[in-house]
């Protein structure tokens, strides 16, 4: 049984290793954990060095108290409370609509990353009653192998990339494709499958879109593409198309066309004059 649980212990190792993922940004890093919330998010934590001090700062960004509002659910003084508490178990504050821990130095930051993800797990459990469905993985997955099989030579394309909005709340485009040199258009990609809603996707697209306006990255051509289109309505769809270059709409039962479709618009796109 002994070397069954290290063969277990070692496998499971190698699963987390290869789901973890750390991505560089200007403040300092973000450390994505293989953990999901119930509203079928990866937990994302920032880990950001104190400048002219041996502190680190880890947070969340108030990335979950921001999903929460998208999807109606608003700050009350119970709310509060209960988010205080969360984070006060953790060894954490809850702030300014963040749950944060100020680490003395970078040997505390892993313990830190892990009370952080445990804060934002805890505080997305009012959302279970809008019922998400368990569908964005295989929709990233999806668009991930027909982005690299389109993939010019000409281009790079980088997963889960972060912008930082107006409003200091850090904006993520799923997918975007940068040109290796000059002469093609930067794309950024949104995925917009239904989750816990539509009218939730259209809301944050759309904050998405106000909060980085404005900025070099709100020239970039943006392809948004809605995953189960024929649960959608056509005001809804007219949104995200007045907020976008090009809409792929893929309707629940012709998803596969997503392999002809998208290397074909990536192409207009990035190589539009």
């Amino acid at each position: 049984m002994d070397k069954n649980c290290f063969t277990l212990k070692e496998s499971l190792s190698v699963l987390f290793a290869n789901e973890l993922e750390v991505s560089a940004i200007e403040t300092g890093c973000i450390v994505t954990l293989p953990v999901r919330t119930v509203d079928d998010r990866y937990i994302d934590v920032f880990v950001e060095p104190v400048p002219n001090s041996d502190f680190v700062y880890v947070h969340d960004g108030g990335k979950n108290t921001a999903e929460l509002f998208a999807q109606g659910i608003h700050s009350t003084e119970g709310q509060e409370t209960l988010l205080t508490g969360i984070a006060r178990r953790h060894g954490a504050y809850f702030q300014n609509g963040r749950f944060q821990i100020a680490c003395p130095n970078e040997a505390a930051v892993h313990n830190a990353i892990f009370a952080i993800s445990q804060c934002a797990a805890l505080a997305m459990v009012e959302v279970v009653s809008h019922e998400p469905k368990i569908e964005d993985e295989s929709l990233t997955g999806r668009v991930a192998r027909t982005l690299h099989a389109w993939q010019p030579s000409y281009v790079e394309i980088h997963k889960r990339y972060w912008i930082k909005g107006k409003t200091g709340v850090d904006q993520l485009f799923d997918f975007v494709s940068m040109p290796v040199k000059g002469g093609a258009h930067t794309v950024a990609v949104k995925l917009l499958p239904p989750s816990v809603g539509p009218a939730w996707q259209v809301s944050r697209y759309g904050f998405l879109a106000l909060d980085i306006e404005g900025q070099p990255e709100s020239r970039w051509p943006r392809l948004a593409i809605i995953s189960k289109a024929d649960e959608w309505s056509s005001k809804q769809v007219d949104v995200i198309r007045s907020l976008s270059r090009e809409v792929i709409l893929l309707d629940s039962d012709h998803e596969d066309q997503l392999d002809l479709i998208l290397p074909r618009r990536m192409t207009e796109l990035t190589e539009a004059a």
